[in-house]
């Protein structure tokens, strides 16, 4: 799931996945919230918090995403 907005999880955690990096981490609803606002949409939220020399803000091709909701 990359469209969207955090209000779009309904759990206390979000889950970013790359299958390209093999990484999977958890945050708190509730932390990202508070950082990056209720409504940014995710695909901007994935180019600010996805911990890879792949991430977007690099102009690479990164296959980060959020996971459930």
């Amino acid at each position: 799931m990359t469209t969207g907005t955090l209000e779009d999880f309904s759990g206390d955690m979000v889950m970013l996945v790359c299958e390209r990096c093999d990484k999977r981490n958890r945050y708190l609803k509730k932390k990202m919230i508070q950082r990056y606002g209720l409504n940014l949409p995710l695909e901007k939220i994935l180019a600010r918090s996805a911990e890879c020399s792949l991430n977007p803000a690099y102009g690479k091709a990164c296959e980060a995403r959020f996971e459930g909701q």
